[in-house]
């Protein structure tokens, strides 16, 4: 666990929402044409799970940076990446309701402290990193 003084400060965030929504589900879109042509068998089946866990988690993201990176591994889990200078998050989903999540900070990784629900309110020290990278 990153330690409490490495945690983002975020009382001076000024943060401006964007539709992140929107361009995440475009990068998913363009995304899901490629990996369609591309998977197999069970990896198709679960990036299609992860779609549309993606397409739920994507609403509740709205109010953050839009990912530096969407990606697709080769077993069909979908991945989303921010990163800055100082942060690096990384939130996967592989089609269970489920995300997982890790970030980065000064050289200390952590997992998240949480099990993500793609139809819940995001864990806040999800929430905590997402709004350092978007501000650092």
């Amino acid at each position: 666990m990153i330690e409490a003084s490495h945690q983002p400060n975020l009382k001076s965030c000024g943060v401006q929402t964007q539709d992140v929504a929107i361009t995440l589900l475009e990068k998913l879109r363009l995304e899901s044409e490629k990996q369609e042509k591309q998977l197999t068998g069970s990896s198709l089946s679960r990036f299609k799970a992860a779609y549309k866990d993606a397409l739920v988690l994507s609403l509740s993201l709205e109010n953050y940076q839009s990912p530096n990176v969407v990606a697709v591994a080769e077993d069909g889990e979908i991945v989303f990446e921010w990163y800055n200078k100082k942060y690096h998050v990384v939130v996967s989903l592989d089609g269970d309701g489920e995300y997982g999540y890790s970030y980065e900070f000064a050289g200390q990784h952590a997992a998240g402290l949480y099990n993500g629900f793609c139809d819940q309110c995001i864990p806040d020290d999800l929430r905590a990193y997402l709004l350092a990278v978007a501000v650092n």
